[in-house]
């Protein structure tokens, strides 16, 4: 028979086993027989149950059954090194997805309001239904960890079984030991380094550069630092002032004794690796980093290393590297030089080892380094030190990147929201979101006063500077990965001024103005544009009429616009052969799901590439994603998406999802080229760091990262067409739809040969 399911307090572990030994899942008894730091069954208690119909080993086992059921073991953690070993045996009835296993450790046993530091899995798909299975998982273990959570789920929908779990540490308990002795003390709320002169010499700021290379390599790669035995940041302020000064070989041979005092290492047997990683190249230079410290270099890079990591964490799945238990320093000062510093070392090593993109940028990120050690030393307030911070955004060459002030707190996160840039205070009552023919169209107005801007109106020029100059002047600002993005970006700073009064000069029909509307409060503004209730990606006008979510052109072609639909109206493009899907946006979650349910089969969409967690500096690529199931396939169907500098990341991977079939023909210019997720970086002052994650290829291994998409039909917005509110590329789209079918599949072959076509 079946017991009911049991509430948390009823269903408990008998105890916490000695050191050593193991504890066993299905032995269980009431609560109140135990001590009170019993293990304990933390359950959906919906979707779980202790089953006495099916046994293990003559015990009853524990069931897990529905769509998405989770049951957790917490414990302490019992060693302070080693492997903590879970094992069991799992009986899967039915599965619609997979089992997943996890390990999750925790710095303190009170996980409210506190993230895991490390996270382990094993994932298990498949099994004969009714026979028994083993399964094991290893977390490695380390000095901080005080906790963990052992969790099963299914996700998807399943019938399983589990029987006999066990947790095991290792038979004795050993502290962490080392060589390296932090005996100097730590800085809790500041470096304490303080610069004499803030222009540093060209050879201080070498010093500096070679130094943040070194702290960082050694944070990433000798196990000692790696693991967290070592108050790191701490180290970096105490050599700071140690390293500024010295001449080169001095500064080499500090260094050098630097990284001895670490320990000794164990060399990996995989050390082929290093000599061909490009981001190691620079360990290589015997002439910058002296024979002795660039030897060893070379040996840390070659160490082994445990899958524990005290500074990054592998999300599951996604595989990309994340930067954990970084200290935050909320309350720093802008003449503390060791915590600006901290925040460029953070940001440049990360990027140099983790991030995909890194050999794409225009710049070497080398020049980065350099840029930001003088620059931020020199930064003096908030202001200036997000300049610098942003700058290194800038080198990256990358729309995904930025550096922001974010900080903590409901009330100091409403007043930073409150402030207004000095350059936003005033407003003219326009915004514009397309650029087109070297002008910027105006696309939506909440006046008509005579001196106002119009709809349609092409704006060539502000206070006398043609739009050009404006864009030249934003390509050293804005992150961004190709010219559209940076056109896409500057168009809606356009209305605002720091000053009361602006000037616009635009073609209007024939005619060109110049107009000087009143301008409004930044305040005002911004409760005109959001009661008016538009969002900038669906001002989406045709033949003079804006196009809803979903809207009908002429009887035959429906038109869906991927951020706002809704199911309803997708459910009702279903019944059309013709489908306009506009990407021109950032495509809500479900749209993903909806859109693939046409295409005609599961294709292998991309390649992720992610960095390699035991290799800083190493990527790997494999197939990323499939395609749909094809519930709602059409062989009839015909289908064009509409692409422009607008569609970027999730909207980039969506339009290559679709590129998989036959039936989709893409119209458009050229997309954002930022594809893949971003990772945040916290910093030093409440700042934030975001960058590349994992990187999207073709599955051919051809970039979309700065080339956008590949286009079938190159298709720029004309001006004249923007000004009579029409579509130049919804216009293309319907003359697609009058030739024959064989042009799309001719297109679809075109955009899958290995080599990239020359017109993308």
């Amino acid at each position: 028979m079946k017991l009911p399911a049991i509430s948390l307090l009823s269903l408990c572990i008998c105890c916490i086993p000695a050191i050593g030994q193991s504890f066993s899942a299905t032995d269980f008894r009431p609560v109140s027989t135990l001590p009170p730091s019993a293990w304990e069954w933390l359950r959906d208690t919906a979707s779980s149950s202790l089953d006495t119909s099916v046994q293990f080993n003559n015990r009853p086992t524990l069931r897990m059954s529905g769509f998405y059921p989770l049951t957790v073991v917490s414990g302490k953690a019992k060693s302070h090194e080693g492997k903590m070993n879970v094992s069991g045996h799992i009986r899967i009835d039915t599965l619609d997805g997979e089992v997943d296993i996890a390990v999750r450790l925790w710095e303190s046993p009170v996980r409210k309001n506190s993230q895991h530091i490390a996270e382990f899995h094993c994932v298990l798909s498949k099994a004969s239904p009714g026979q028994w299975q083993e399964f094991s998982l290893e977390a490695p273990l380390c000095r901080q960890a005080a906790a963990f959570d052992c969790e099963v789920k299914i996700k998807g929908t399943g019938d399983i079984h589990i029987g006999e779990m066990t947790v095991s540490f290792p038979s004795t308990v050993r502290a962490m030991t080392s060589k390296a002795k932090n005996t100097h003390r730590t800085y809790p709320g500041g470096s304490g380094v303080c610069l004499a002169d803030p222009e540093l010499s060209t050879e201080q700021v070498e010093n500096l550069a070679v130094l943040g290379k070194v702290w960082g390599f050694l944070k990433y790669f000798h196990p000692t630092v790696r693991e967290g035995r070592i108050d790191w940041d701490s180290e970096l302020f105490r050599m700071i002032p140690t390293v500024c000064n010295a001449a080169p070989a001095e500064r080499n041979s500090i260094l050098a004794e630097w990284c001895r005092s670490l320990g000794d290492i164990q060399t990996s047997e995989d050390t082929a690796w290093t000599s061909s990683c490009d981001a190691l190249r620079w360990i290589f230079d015997e002439y910058a980093l002296g024979r002795e410290l660039s030897a060893i270099l070379r040996i840390t890079a070659a160490a082994g290393r445990s899958p524990w990591s005290r500074y990054l964490y592998q999300v599951p799945y996604i595989q990309t590297i994340e930067d954990r238990n970084e200290r935050s320093y909320p309350r720093m000062s802008f003449d503390d030089a060791g915590l600006k510093l901290l925040s460029v070392f953070r940001i440049w090593n990360y990027v140099q080892y983790f991030n995909p993109y890194r050999q794409l940028a225009d710049r070497p990120w080398e020049e980065a380094l350099m840029y930001a050690v003088q620059a931020v030393v020199q930064a003096s307030d908030r202001d200036s030190y997000g300049n610098v911070l942003r700058a290194m955004a800038v080198y990256t060459d990358d729309s995904h990147s930025f550096a922001a002030y974010m900080p903590g707190g409901f009330l100091r996160q409403l007043i930073r929201l409150a402030a207004i840039p000095e350059n936003m205070r005033y407003a003219a009552p326009f915004i514009s979101t397309l650029y087109a023919d070297g002008k910027y169209i105006v696309t939506w107005t909440c006046r008509s006063d005579t001196c106002d801007l119009h709809r349609g109106d092409a704006v060539i020029a502000i206070n006398g500077k043609p739009v050009e100059s404006l864009i030249e002047k934003n390509s050293h600002v804005i992150p961004s990965s190709n010219p559209g993005s940076i056109q896409r970006e500057t168009a809606l700073s356009i209305s605002f001024s720091a000053g009361d009064s602006a000037s616009y000069t635009v073609i209007r029909g024939k005619d060109i103005l110049t107009l000087k509307p009143k301008m409004m409060p930044f305040k005002k503004f911004r409760r005109a544009l959001y009661s008016s209730g538009i969002r900038q990606s669906t001002l989406t006008w045709f033949r003079g009429n804006e196009l809803s979510p979903f809207d009908v052109i002429g009887d035959s072609v429906a038109y869906i616009h991927a951020e706002d639909i809704s199911a309803h109206d997708f459910r009702k493009c279903l019944e059309y052969r013709r489908l306009i899907v506009d990407l021109r946006n950032y495509p809500m979650n479900m749209i993903q799901m909806w859109l693939m349910s046409l295409m005609p089969s599961t294709s292998p969409v991309a390649l992720a590439v992610t960095p390699d967690f035991l290799k800083p500096g190493s990527f790997t690529r494999r197939i990323s994603d499939f395609t749909g199931r094809g519930h709602n396939f059409s062989p009839d169907r015909r289908i064009v998406l509409l692409v422009d500098s607008r569609t970027q990341s999730a909207s980039e991977y969506l339009a290559m999802q679709m590129q998989c079939s036959p039936q989709v023909t893409v119209v458009g210019s050229t997309t954002a080229g930022a594809d893949g997720n971003v990772v945040q970086l916290s910093l030093p002052g409440d700042f934030v760091f975001q960058t590349g994650g994992a990187g999207i290829e073709y599955p051919d291994g051809s970039q979309c990262q700065r080339n956008g998409v590949r286009i079938d039909h190159i298709v720029p917005q004309k001006t004249e067409d923007l000004a009579s509110g029409s579509d130049t590329q919804i216009e293309y789209a319907l003359t697609l739809f009058q030739s024959p079918t064989a042009d799309t599949s001719e297109a679809y072959f075109r955009r899958n040969r290995p080599s990239r076509p020359a017109d993308t």
